[in-house]
């Protein structure tokens, strides 16, 4: 979990990691992913964000290489390599940022 912003009915609370997505996962371990594998990003828990959007970053040159506004469905690069997958979303409620590693072999 990275920044966040959540207010309720009585009681609100502010996060600010001050980190990129990449140095926000680093040291945890990588999922393995082959190929062309397919991600599907959803949100178990109610409510639904109102927008969703996943920036793909590379680890070795920690640049953004991808911009998703659709998370339905998304493929893992084809290019073996570590990434990081950061995902914005917005509530009603507020906002939050996550991320996580993937290894393509």
């Amino acid at each position: 979990t990275g920044t966040y912003s959540w207010s309720g009915m009585f009681r609100g609370e502010v996060a600010d990691t001050k980190s990129e997505a990449v140095d926000l996962v680093k040291g945890d371990p990588s999922t393995q992913a082959n190929p062309e594998d397919r991600l599907m990003i959803r949100f178990e828990e109610e409510p639904t964000p109102k927008s969703v959007t996943i920036v793909l970053w590379s680890v070795e040159d920690k640049k953004e290489i991808k911009t998703y506004k659709k998370t339905g469905k998304i493929s893992v690069p084809t290019t073996p390599g570590r990434y990081v997958y950061q995902i914005t979303a917005d509530w009603k409620e507020g906002d939050g940022d996550f991320a996580f590693p993937i290894e393509v072999k």
